[in-house]
């Protein structure tokens, strides 16, 4: 096994082949289910992930909620935090990935994510558009690599990050709802 940053290169060298040679493997679809439990509390589960046409199972549990001062009990962290979180997440991934493939030593690498929006926006007020406005990701790296280097493989993770892109691009997003039958009250 080839191994970098504690990257298995080969696993990668393997996963790009099969995607290179069946462009249909590439289709990936993440399923995750979302509770309310009161007030601001939401807890998330990862259920699936459909990959190479693999079904991989995914049992992640995420809470977010709102700070008291907001009216939440600051159980976990707002949605725009895990946002940021996922941001930072995909593009440290890529990051490591991309040092690794280039024979990059990395000691360590801390991203700090820094997000601007005017919450008039998700209270309906004005003409304000509801949503980060801007995202500042300050990356932090300790190798004996060069500074460009080092640049270059930043610029090259932001640009492969599907969740980076998801944020700068326009996604397609549909929401349908589905009514569950209410349980008739006892007695009734």
């Amino acid at each position: 096994m080839t191994s970098h940053n504690g990257i298995d290169l080969d696993q990668v060298t393997q996963f790009t082949r099969l995607l290179t040679a069946d462009p249909t493997a590439a289709q990936t679809s993440l399923r995750t289910h979302h509770r309310w439990d009161g007030s601001y509390l939401v807890t998330a589960t990862g259920d699936e992930l459909r990959l190479a046409g693999a079904v991989l199972p995914r049992s992640h549990i995420v809470i977010s909620d709102r700070p008291v001062a907001f009216a939440g009990g600051d159980r976990g962290p707002v949605p725009g935090e895990l946002v940021l979180a996922a941001l930072a997440a995909c593009i440290t991934g890529q990051f490591v990935e991309q040092a690794a493939v280039r024979a990059v030593a990395l000691e360590s690498v801390d991203l700090a994510c820094e997000a601007h929006l005017d919450l008039r926006g998700s209270l309906g007020i004005g003409e304000v558009q509801p949503g980060l406005q801007r995202v500042a990701v300050l990356a932090e790296v300790a190798s004996s690599a060069e500074a460009q280097v080092l640049d270059d493989l930043l610029a090259r993770a932001v640009s492969t990050s599907p969740v980076a892109a998801s944020l700068s691009d326009r996604v397609e997003l549909t929401c349908t709802l589905q009514v569950r039958e209410r349980e008739p009250m006892p007695g009734r």
